[in-house]
């Protein structure tokens, strides 16, 4: 019975509906008792007991499913970012998988769970090879470098985001006034210039230069920052503060919604 006490119902999957199968199997093994003990009123009552171990595979495929459920719904939102939860959803859904697998005894049971880690290694290889996943995921204040196993990949990240956030800054401060492009991001001071120097030769030499230093900082800043707890991110204070300006222009470009195909495989 539901908490509001209306009965539960078996559910049927539909091709269009990625969890359906999952609801349907577990279901039927929320009512197996239920379902036992109507089939023995029937008038010709089916013999259960050559079915036990259906009812055993129905329950070990439960277990595998259950976390392709989690991430689906997780996946599903469409008010809240998901393009940069890619690399960690998948690493955790083979990492649930592989904790599963030991306790998957049945050839039923044990055929599709190979199955499955099989196509999500060929579907998605490393993710972390991804750049616009990398991308993402390095610019959420959740996650930042957690999500990076590899040193090589996280160094290309960092590069690339350093490199973008270089043409952010000379696009912007060129159509700044004279004198109020060394404003501070990260609380210290991006001013490089010798007040000694000769301005108008020291901008023909360092310009460029200064700006690959004002982007490192910024990176410098988002990584020496805490991680942020909240999952609603993209609402939370920090994208107001001055310090991130520029980043917060390449979270706009980056923090997206991952758009899913469902392809009918039957």
């Amino acid at each position: 019975m539901k908490p509001e006490g209306i009965p539960l119902k078996l559910i049927n999957d539909v091709a269009t509906r990625r969890n359906s199968t999952f609801y349907m199997f577990e279901r039927l093994v929320t009512l197996s008792e239920p379902l036992a003990a109507t089939v023995g009123l029937l008038v010709n009552p089916i013999n259960l007991s050559t079915q036990k171990e259906e009812w055993t595979i129905l329950k070990e495929l439960c277990q595998i499913l259950k976390p392709f459920e989690a991430i689906i719904v997780e996946m599903s939102a469409e008010k809240q970012v998901t393009l940069s939860k890619v690399i960690l959803i998948i690493k955790g859904l083979l990492s649930s998988l592989e904790r599963t697998k030991g306790k998957v005894l049945s050839q039923v049971g044990k055929t599709v769970m190979n199955s499955l880690l099989a196509s999500i290694i060929s579907r998605f290889g490393n993710p972390e090879n991804n750049l616009i996943m990398g991308k993402a995921s390095f610019l959420n204040p959740r996650f930042k470098t957690k999500a990076f196993s590899n040193e090589d990949n996280l160094k290309r990240v960092k590069n690339k985001i350093q490199d973008e956030l270089v043409v952010l800054i000379k696009r912007e401060t060129e159509h700044q006034p004279t004198g109020t492009e060394n404003e501070t991001a990260s609380g210290i001071n991006e001013n490089t210039t010798d007040p000694s120097d000769n301005t108008e030769n020291y901008d023909m030499i360092w310009q460029d230069f200064d700006k690959c230093v004002k982007s490192s900082l910024h990176v410098k800043a988002q990584l020496q920052s805490p991680l942020l707890r909240s999952k609603c991110f993209q609402k939370n204070r920090i994208w107001k503060e001055k310090r991130i300006r520029w980043l917060s222009q390449l979270a706009k470009k980056y923090f997206c919604i991952v758009i899913t195909i469902y392809k009918n495989l039957h």
